[in-house]
């Protein structure tokens, strides 16, 4: 998560310019308040989708591989909701919020300029991904855990969203968490050197996550490197940009993919 710089400034003109910076669109984009504000869409598609178009006759519901993971985390502690990870997503960024003291104000220029944003990183990894798919020979198809043959406009639409939520919550916000706090604060490592082990580790996770496993049994290193790619990819964004952008970009990336496979 972004930190504050608490170093003291002597100098005016370098206090001006932080205080701009930190009202800025780019310093704002990466906070819990607008981040929150960002997100609180997705979440809600996702509920209806999930309620409208992955819910059978009785009352089963298919979702994606890491809702279920997360549900399965608080039905191991006696608690069982499919609502659960919705309110684990908006309960963290509020506590987020609420240690970073910052203003409750949200700037509707700025959830609108994330969208934007996301979709300029949705690019690149779209080009990426043609490419990787093409060279390794392997589908773009992204989700894991959802048989998606056969399944309608609406399905597709809602695992996508569900995908770019919940995986990004698992792998980025908890998962590079959970290593920065071993490697940073528990073996002294540097942030820099932390980091990359943070996201090398989470890639690979991320990767094995999407199960890349030949027919026949072995691994798919094809497969396999696809999804680590795209992995650090998010995770990169996820670093530099925030946990809302990184959201935005898997999310638009699934969408993509799952209406019009790219080759």
């Amino acid at each position: 998560m972004p930190r504050h710089d608490t170093a003291p400034r002597t100098d005016t003109a370098r206090a001006l310019d932080l205080s701009n910076r930190r009202s800025g669109y780019f310093h704002l984009a990466t906070r819990p308040i607008h981040i929150l504000a960002f997100l609180v869409p997705l979440i809600a598609l996702f509920e209806y989708g999930a309620w409208a178009y992955l819910t059978g006759d009785q009352g089963e519901r298919e979702t994606v591989l890491a809702q279920r993971m997360l549900q399965d985390v608080f039905a191991s502690l006696g608690v069982t909701n499919v609502h659960l990870p919705a309110i684990l997503t908006v309960v963290v960024l509020l506590l987020w919020h609420l240690m970073t003291r910052d203003k409750w104000r949200v700037k509707a220029g700025v959830v609108l300029g994330m969208w934007g944003e996301a979709a300029v990183w949705t690019v690149p990894l779209l080009v990426l991904g043609v490419i990787l798919a093409r060279a390794l020979g392997v589908g773009m198809a992204p989700a894991a855990g959802v048989a998606l043959e056969q399944a309608a406009l609406g399905e597709r639409l809602t695992i996508a969203v569900g995908a770019g939520l919940y995986e990004e919550l698992l792998f980025r916000l908890l998962g590079m968490a959970v290593f920065m706090l071993l490697f940073e604060d528990l073996l002294r490592m540097k942030r820099v050197v932390a980091a990359t082990c943070a996201l090398v580790l989470t890639s690979i996770a991320f990767a094995w996550y999407h199960h890349p496993v030949l027919a026949g049994g072995g691994l798919d290193w094809s497969l396999a490197s696809y999804y680590a790619i795209a992995g650090t990819y998010f995770g990169l964004v996820f670093v530099t940009r925030g946990f809302g952008i990184a959201v935005g970009v898997h999310a638009l990336y699934d969408v993509v993919v799952l209406i019009d496979p790219l080759g």
